[in-house]
C-alpha cells in the first residue's frame, strides 16, 4: 500500500510519511523554479534545463549513495540526527541557491543581454545546484534507512513505498506550480515557503527535547520574516544578474519573467533573460524597420512579429501603412512598456492603424487569413528552441502563404558591418538556404542589424539610390537611416562581401533548419560558444560533422564494453540490473526532454507548462511504481522476468513517440493535442516508475535483504546517473546535432543495451 495502515499511525508513521511526501513536493517545485531561473539567467536557453537536470540527477545519485552508506553505519539516534541536519541544511539551501544562481552572471562577468557559453553555464549549475541536489538525494536514502529496523521481508517493497510517496508529492507539487504559483508568486517567496514546510517537517519528526524544538520553531519564524520582505529581496537579488544596471521592477507572468532595469538614462526590458529592447535606442529601432520597408515599393499592410515596443511601431507608422498587425505573446510586455515609455511611444501603440494581437506568433500566422505586403520577424537570434521555431522551413512556409503578391518577408540576423566570422557566415547560410527552399529570391542587407529578405517577386530593390528616393518620397524623418548613411551602408566592398557569401551558401554544407532537426539552434550554439570559448565552439563544430551512423556505432561500442564487464563479473545478474536501470534512466529522461522540446516546437510556451508537464511525468512514475508494487506483492512474481518484459516495452516507446510527433506535425496542433503531450509524458514516467520498482526488487533478490539500505542507494544511483547522462547528452548534443527523430532512435538503442544484458544466459542464471 502507498500509505501506512491506520493501525500504525499511533506509532508515529504519519510524520515520517509527511517527510517522504514533502521530499517529492519540494524537489519538484524547486526544480521548476531553478529551471526557470536558469532560463532567465542564461538568456532563455533550454540547454540550461538539461544542465539543471544533469546536475540535479547526478548529485542526487551521489548524495543517495553517500548518505545511504553513512546511515547504514549509524544507529537509530544517529540516523535521526543525520536526517535533522539534512533537513535544516536543505531549508537554508532553497533561497540560498536562488541568490547564488543570480550571482553567477556577475561573478562570471557576463554583461546584461550577453549570451553565456556552454562552459560558464555548466560551471554555474554545478556550483550552485550540487549542494541542494546532494541533500535531496541523500534524504531519500536516509528515509529508506529507517526501514531497516523493521522485518526483512518486503524491505525492497518498503523502499519502493518511499519512492512512490515521493513521486506523489512531486505530482502535487506540479499541480501547485501550474495552477497556483506560475505568474502569481515570485521565485524567492516560493522558495521561502518551501523552507518553512521543510522546517515544519523537521519539527514534527524531531526527537523529544525542548531546546531542539525551540530552535526549529525559531527557524520557522525566520522564514516568516523573510516572506514579509520577499518582494524587496526579489528585486535586490535580481539586480545581481544585470551588472551595473538598477532593477526597477520584476514581474512574473505565465509566459516568463519580465525585468525592467535602468542604466544611466536608458531603460531596458528583459524577458526570460533576453533583451527585448532598450529605450532610448533610436538606431536599433530605425534599422529594424526602415531598410526592409524601403525595399518594398508601397507597403500598405504590415505584420510585425515581436519586438514592437520601444520604437519599431512608431517607425513603421512613418511609412503610412493602412494596417499594422503587431503580435506579442505576453500582454504584460505592453503593460510594463506603457508604464515608462514617453507619450509618443505609447500613442504609437494606440494608433488606429495598429492592431495588437496577444498570441503566439506562429499560431497567429497559421490561423489568420489576412495577406500582408511586409512581414517583419523582429526576434532575437535562435539560441533556444522557443526562438528556433520561427526560423524553420515549416514556419517560413506558413509566412509565404500570408504574403500578398509582391510581398516581402524580412528576418533579422546577427551580422557586422565590415567582417563576418566563419560562425556568422555558417549561421546566415543556414537561414538563407532554408529561406531559399521556400522563396524564389533571397537577399541580405548589410549592417549591424542585417536582414535576410525573401520574396517570390522578380527583383528586390537593394540599390541605394532607389532606397534614398523612397525615403524622401515618403517624407520620413530619421536620425540614423538617412540619405547619406544608406549609400555608405551599401557601399561596394560590403555588397561584394555579401554577394560572395550568398553565392557560397548553396555549396557551403549549411543544413536546412526544420522543426524536428533544429540545426539553426545548433549553429547559434556554435556562434555564442565562439564568443566565450573557442575550444567549445570547435568541439560543437566537430560534433556537427558527425552523422547518425557514427553515433549509432558509439552505442554499439558501449554495448560491447558493458557485455565485457558483465562477462568478467562474479555477479552478472547484478551488473545486468544496474545497466538496465541506468539505460532506462537515460531513455526516460531523454524522452521527457524530447517531449518538452516537442511541446515547445508546436506551442512555444514551455515556461507556463513546465510545472504541469513535469507533474504528469512524476505522476506517471507514481502510478507505475504503485501498480508494479501491487503486482509484485499479489502474484509473487519473480522480479527479474518482469524487468526483462518492461525493458522490452520501454525500448519500443521512443519508436511510438516518433509516430506520435510525426502525426501531430501532419494533422493538427490544437488544444486537444496539448493533452496528448501530457499523456505521452505521463506514460514515459509510468514506464520509468514500474522499471525502478522491478529493478530494485531484482537487485535486492540478487544481493540479499540484509543490505536493504545499500540496495536502495545503489539502484537509485544507477537510475539517476543514467538520467543525468541522458539529460546532458540529449539537450546539448543529440537534439541540436541529430534532431528529434534520431535522438529518439539513440534513446531506444541505449535501452536495447540494457535489454541485451538482461536476456544473456549468464544474467538469468547468475546471482
Amino acid at each position: 500500500m502507498l500509505m501506512p495502515k491506520t493501525s500504525n499511525l499511533s506509532n508515529g508513521k504519519w510524520p515520517e510519511v509527511f517527510l517522504w511526501f514533502n521530499l517529492g513536493f519540494c524537489a519538484l517545485v524547486s526544480q521548476v523554479v531553478f529551471q526557470r531561473e536558469c532560463i532567465n539567467t542564461f538568456s532563455g536557453n533550454e540547454l540550461s534545463i538539461g544542465l539543471v537536470l544533469f546536475v540535479w540527477l547526478l548529485f542526487g545519485g551521489i548524495g543517495s549513495v553517500t548518505m545511504g552508506k553513512a546511515a547504514n553505519r549509524l544507529g537509530p539516534a544517529g540516523r535521526s540526527r543525520l536526517r535533522l541536519w539534512l533537513l535544516v541544511g536543505l531549508s537554508s539551501l532553497f533561497p540560498g541557491t536562488l541568490v547564488a544562481i543570480r550571482l553567477a552572471r556577475l561573478v562570471l562577468g557576463i554583461e546584461p543581454g550577453e549570451i553565456a557559453g556552454l562552459v560558464p553555464i555548466l560551471g554555474a549549475t554545478f556550483v550552485c545546484l550540487a549542494p541542494l541536489s546532494f541533500a535531496q538525494g541523500g534524504l531519500f536514502a536516509v528515509y529508506c534507512s529507517f526501514l531497516r529496523d523493521r522485518s526483512a521481508k518486503g524491505r525492497s517493497r518498503k523502499a519502493s513505498a518511499v519512492y512512490s510517496v515521493e513521486a506523489l508529492g512531486a505530482v502535487v507539487g506540479g499541480v501547485v506550480v501550474h495552477f497556483a504559483l506560475t505568474g502569481r508568486i515570485l521565485p524567492f517567496a516560493t522558495l521561502v515557503i518551501l523552507s518553512a514546510i521543510t522546517l515544519v517537517g523537521a519539527l514534527w519528526n524531531a526527537q523529544p527535547g525542548r531546546s531542539l524544538k525551540t530552535v526549529l520553531a525559531a527557524l520557522v519564524a525566520v522564514t516568516g520574516i523573510l516572506l514579509m520582505f520577499s518582494s524587496s529581496i526579489e528585486i535586490w537579488s535580481s539586480g545581481f544578474a544585470f551588472g551595473g544596471a538598477k532593477v526597477i521592477a520584476v514581474r512574473e507572468t505565465k509566459y516568463g519573467r519580465l525585468v525592467l532595469a535602468r542604466r544611466f538614462e536608458q531603460k531596458s526590458l528583459f524577458q526570460n533573460g533576453l533583451l527585448l529592447y532598450s529605450y532610448p535606442d533610436r538606431l536599433a529601432a530605425e534599422e529594424a524597420v526602415h531598410i526592409p520597408m524601403l525595399v518594398h515599393e508601397a507597403p500598405k499592410s504590415v505584420l510585425l512579429l515581436g519586438g514592437g515596443c520601444g520604437g519599431p511601431v512608431r517607425e513603421l507608422l512613418k511609412h503610412h501603412p493602412e494596417r499594422v498587425d503587431y503580435v506579442e505573446l505576453d500582454r504584460a510586455v505592453i503593460t510594463v512598456s506603457k508604464s515608462f515609455l514617453p507619450p509618443a511611444e505609447k500613442s504609437a501603440l494606440t494608433d488606429p492603424a495598429v492592431h495588437i494581437h496577444y498570441a503566439d506568433a506562429r499560431r497567429f500566422v497559421a490561423a489568420t487569413e489576412a495577406e500582408y505586403d511586409m512581414v517583419i520577424l523582429n526576434l532575437p537570434r535562435p539560441t533556444n528552441a522557443q526562438l528556433n521555431r520561427f526560423f524553420t522551413l515549416e514556419f517560413f512556409t506558413l509566412v509565404k502563404k500570408r504574403l500578398a503578391p509582391g510581398g516581402i518577408f524580412a528576418v533579422e540576423v546577427p551580422s557586422a558591418e565590415n567582417y563576418l566570422s566563419d560562425e556568422q557566415k555558417t549561421f546566415i547560410c543556414s537561414v538563407r538556404n532554408t529561406l531559399a527552399r521556400v522563396f524564389r529570391k533571397v537577399a541580405l542587407t548589410p549592417g549591424q542589424h542585417a536582414h535576410l529578405l525573401a520574396t517570390d517577386s522578380a527583383e528586390l530593390a537593394l540599390k541605394p539610390d532607389v532606397l534614398v528616393a523612397r525615403l524622401a518620397r515618403r517624407h520620413i524623418e530619421t536620425q540614423f537611416v538617412t540619405d547619406w548613411r544608406i549609400p555608405s551602408q551599401f557601399e561596394f566592398f560590403r555588397m561584394r562581401m555579401i554577394d560572395e557569401l550568398l553565392k557560397a551558401c548553396p555549396g557551403s554544407g549549411a543544413r536546412i533548419n526544420r522543426d524536428f532537426s533544429p540545426v539553426c539552434y545548433y549553429y547559434a550554439q556554435v556562434l555564442w560558444s565562439k564568443e566565450s570559448s573557442g575550444r567549445v565552439a570547435s568541439a560543437y563544430r566537430w560534433l556537427g560533422d558527425r552523422t547518425g551512423p557514427e553515433v549509432y556505432s558509439v552505442v554499439v561500442l558501449l554495448l560491447a564494453a558493458v557485455l565485457l564487464v558483465q562477462r568478467r563479473s562474479r555477479s552478472p545478474r547484478r551488473v545486468a540490473v544496474i545497466v538496465s536501470l541506468a539505460s532506462i534512466g537515460f531513455l526516460e529522461i531523454s524522452s521527457e526532454m524530447i517531449i518538452l522540446i516537442g511541446y515547445q516546437i508546436f506551442f512555444g510556451r514551455i515556461y507556463s507548462m513546465l510545472g504541469l508537464l513535469i507533474c504528469a511525468y512524476m505522476g506517471g512514475i507514481a502510478v507505475g511504481a504503485l501498480l508494479s508494487r501491487k503486482q509484485l506483492r499479489a502474484k509473487g512474481r519473480e522480479p527479474f522476468s518482469g524487468l526483462m518484459m518492461l525493458q522490452a516495452i520501454a525500448t519500443l516507446f521512443p519508436l511510438v513517440m516518433i509516430v506520435f510527433l510525426a502525426s501531430v506535425q501532419i494533422f493538427s496542433a490544437g488544444t486537444s493535442v496539448q493533452m496528448l503531450f501530457v499523456l505521452a509524458i505521463l506514460l514515459a514516467g509510468a514506464v520509468g516508475g514500474a522499471l525502478y520498482v522491478y529493478g530494485n526488487a531484482a537487485y535486492t533478490d540478487a544481493v540479499g535483504y540484509e543490505v536493504q539500505t545499500q540496495t536502495a542507494g545503489t539502484t537509485y544511483f544507477a537510475d539517476l546517473v543514467g538520467s543525468s547522462a541522458g539529460a546532458i547528452a540529449t539537450t546539448s548534443i543529440l537534439l541540436p546535432v541529430l534532431g528529434v527523430f534520431q535522438s529518439l532512435l539513440i534513446a531506444s538503442l541505449v535501452s536495447l543495451v540494457g535489454f541485451v544484458c538482461l536476456v544473456l544466459p549468464s544474467a538469468r542464471r547468475g546471482p
